[in-house]
C-alpha cells in the first residue's frame, strides 16, 4: 500500500535520550485519536529504552518483539496487527502496540521488517503515531523517520539538546534525505531547571531551522504520574500536559488531510458561525 492510498504516519523522536519523548508523543497521539474520524494507533518503535509498558502499568499479551518472526516472514496481516493493539484506558480511542521487552532485541529488526510494519500500519489505521528513540544505529529509528509523512522532534531548551544532539542526529538525516523533510519541534522545559530560560524559542528555531509547534512544562507531577503507571490516565485527563499539545495535534491532522470526527467539526464551526452572524443578524434595540 502506498502513501497516497493508505493511512498517514507521524513519527516522534527526541533529539536526546530520556527527555520525555514518550510523554509528548503519547499525549499528542491521544489528542489526535479524539479528533480523528478514523482509527488511530500508537506504535512504540523505541527499541533501546521503551518504558511505555511501565508508564501505562500495562501487561500486554502481544508486544513488538513477539511479532518479529511474522514481520520477517511477511506473514503478518493488517487485521492481525490491529487485533494486537490494545486500548490503554477505558476513555481512550487510541490503540497501542507496545515496544519490545528486551533491549538486546533491537539489532535483530531489519530495515525490511520496519518498512513492512509501516506498510501494515497504513493499511490497518487511518493514522499511526510512532515513537522512535534518539539513537540512529537501529532500523526502527532510521526507517521510521524515512517512512514518516510528518516528523515531530522533541527537545529541551538546553544547548546540548537542540544544538549538538540535533546536529549529530536529525540534521544529518535531513541532509541525507536530500530535501528538508516535513517537521516541527516540541520544546520541553523543566520546572526549577538551572538556566531554564537561557534560550528562547526564537534561539532554538534559529539554531535548528525547524519551527517550534509547542512548548510544554515537564514538572514533578508528570514524573510522579509516570512512576505510578498513570500515563494513559494523564493523557485523557491532565490539562497541564494536554493543553500545550492541543493545537499541535490539530495542526498535524490538518497538515495530513485527515478527516475530523463529527464532534470536532461541530466545535470548529461555532467560532466561524459567531464571526459570520453579526454581519447578517440585525442588533436588537
Amino acid at each position: 500500500m502506498n502513501r497516497q492510498s493508505g493511512g498517514s504516519i507521524v513519527v516522534f523522536q527526541g533529539t536526546t535520550p530520556n527527555i520525555g519523548t514518550t510523554v509528548v508523543s503519547f499525549v499528542a497521539a491521544t489528542l489526535m485519536a479524539e479528533r480523528h474520524a478514523g482509527e488511530t494507533a500508537y506504535v512504540c518503535l523505541n527499541l533501546k529504552s521503551s518504558k511505555l509498558r511501565h508508564y501505562c502499568d500495562a501487561k500486554p499479551a502481544v508486544t513488538l518483539d513477539s511479532l518479529r518472526a511474522e514481520l520477517r516472514a511477511r506473514t503478518l496481516k493488517a487485521s492481525s496487527l490491529k487485533s494486537c493493539c490494545e486500548l490503554p484506558a477505558p476513555q481512550s480511542r487510541l490503540r497501542v502496540l507496545y515496544g519490545n521487552r528486551l533491549r538486546e532485541q533491537a539489532e535483530y529488526f531489519l530495515p525490511e521488517d520496519i518498512r513492512y510494519l509501516c506498510e501494515l500500519c497504513r493499511e490497518a489505521f487511518g493514522l499511526t503515531v510512532i515513537e522512535v528513540n534518539a539513537y540512529w544505529d537501529n532500523a526502527a529509528t532510521l526507517c521510521g523517520m524515512e517512512e514518516a509523512d510528518h516528523r515531530v522532534l522533541v527537545t529541551t531548551d538546553r544547548l546540548h539538546a537542540f544544538q549538538e544532539d540535533f546536529r549529530e542526529g536529525y540534521s544529518r538525516f535531513a541532509s541525507w534525505a536530500g530535501q528538508p523533510p516535513s517537521a516541527e519541534m516540541v520544546v520541553l522545559r523543566k520546572a526549577g531547571g538551572r538556566g531554564m530560560a537561557a534560550f528562547s524559542i526564537k534561539d532554538i528555531e534559529r539554531c535548528t531551522g525547524v519551527p517550534v509547534g509547542a512548548t510544554m512544562m515537564y514538572d514533578d507531577q508528570v514524573a510522579l504520574w509516570l512512576d505510578q503507571g498513570r500515563l494513559a490516565e494523564m493523557a485523557v485527563q491532565h490539562a497541564a500536559v494536554r493543553e500545550p499539545l492541543r493545537e499541535l495535534s490539530l495542526s498535524v491532522l490538518q497538515r495530513l488531510g485527515r478527516p475530523m470526527a463529527e464532534a470536532e467539526r461541530r466545535n470548529r464551526s461555532v467560532p466561524a458561525l459567531r464571526r459570520w452572524l453579526p454581519q447578517w443578524v440585525p442588533m436588537r434595540r
